[in-house]
C-alpha cells in the first residue's frame, strides 16, 4: 500500500506541473518548443498512471485523455519556391514602376 501511495503522492506532484505549463499556454507562452514538452509530458504522465496507479477509475479517465497532435511547421520545397517567385514578380514590378518614371 505504501508503494501506491508514493505514486499517488508522484502523480498529483506531476499533475501540478502538468496544469503550471498549461496555464502558462493559455496564458499566451506558446511557443512550439513549450507546447511539444507539454504534449510529451502529458503522454508521459498518461503511461505512469497506467503502469503505476491500482485505481481502476483513475487508469480509465486518464486514459480518455485525447492525444496532443501537435507538429512543428517546418518550410518545404514547394515554401521557398513560392517566395521566391513572389519575389520575382515584385522586383519585376518595381522595375516596371521605375521604367515608366
Amino acid at each position: 500500500m505504501e508503494e501506491n501511495e508514493r505514486n499517488i503522492a508522484l502523480l498529483e506532484r506531476q499533475l501540478k506541473d502538468l496544469i503550471s505549463q498549461a496555464d502558462q499556454i493559455l496564458s499566451g507562452n506558446n511557443s512550439a518548443d513549450r507546447i511539444e514538452t507539454f504534449s510529451k509530458y502529458s503522454e508521459e504522465l498518461k503511461l505512469f498512471v497506467y503502469k503505476k496507479i491500482e485505481i481502476p477509475k483513475l487508469k480509465e479517465r486518464s486514459q480518455r485523455i485525447e492525444k496532443i497532435k501537435f507538429s512543428r511547421n517546418e518550410l518545404k520545397l514547394w515554401h521557398y519556391v513560392t517566395f521566391s517567385f513572389w519575389i520575382v514578380l515584385l522586383i519585376q514590378y518595381i522595375a516596371t514602376q521605375k521604367s515608366i518614371e
